[in-house]
Formats: structure tokens, sequence, C-alpha cells
């Protein structure tokens, strides 16, 4: 098993490793794209937050006429 990241007891973390697995490499991946996070492991969503699709990145069904 992997270690459990600092902070997190034993116990707690076996319950939950997939979860802390995937949190990790997500943020190993937002870290690749120069997100940063501060000292207690967060991120400013102000700064980083993403509201939804924009209107063109919509999939758009071509007109059959």
């Amino acid at each position: 098993m992997i270690p459990p990241p600092i902070g997190v007891e034993l116990e707690a973390y076996a319950a939950f490793a997939p979860r802390w697995v995937g949190a990790q490499k997500q943020r190993q991946l937002l870290e690749a794209e120069g997100i940063l996070f501060d000292a207690k492991d967060r991120m400013d969503l102000k700064k980083y937050g993403w509201s939804g699709k924009d209107e063109e990145d919509i999939p758009q069904q071509p007109s059959l006429f």
C-alpha cells in the first residue's frame, strides 16, 4: 500500500485509500498545468476555478437539412 499523506492516520487512509491515490494523481496533473497549492494543500478556486463549458465547447449536431 502507498504510504498515507502527511497528517492522515493509517486507519482512515486504509478505509479510503483508492480516493487518496486518485487525489494525489489529480494534484500531480493540476501541478503539471501550473496550478499552485498553498501550505494547507488548497488551491485558489477564484483564480483557477471553472464555471462550466463555454458555448463553443459544447458539441453541436450538424443540421441534416
